[in-house]
């Protein structure tokens, strides 16, 4: 089980066993992928979220980024908390 939180405060944990899911690896290849529509990055973005970290709490970080945007969730804001996430979890396997 991976466990953290971003510096903007959102705690999050997930088991490593998601990360080693073809499906979250298509959808951060169309995140990445320059020649993808808008739509299409953040729709994988969204996709993303939910393979890692599990619905409950997508919507608790979709609820999180909400408070700083009048309830909206941008779609910068939710990649940006993804990539931290995608990264401490890079980090906290390097100081294993």
């Amino acid at each position: 089980m991976r466990k953290g939180k971003t510096t903007s405060g959102f705690a999050f944990a997930f088991d490593e066993a998601n990360a080693d899911d073809m499906r979250l690896v298509d959808a951060l290849a169309i995140v990445m992928d320059g020649a993808s529509s808008s739509f299409e990055v953040i729709s994988a973005a969204s996709r993303a979220t939910e393979l890692l970290l599990g619905r409950e709490q997508k919507l608790a970080l979709y609820d999180h980024i909400g408070k700083d945007y009048g309830g909206r969730v941008p779609s910068e804001p939710l990649m940006h908390e993804l990539e931290e996430i995608m990264s401490s979890g890079e980090d906290a396997e390097k100081n294993s």
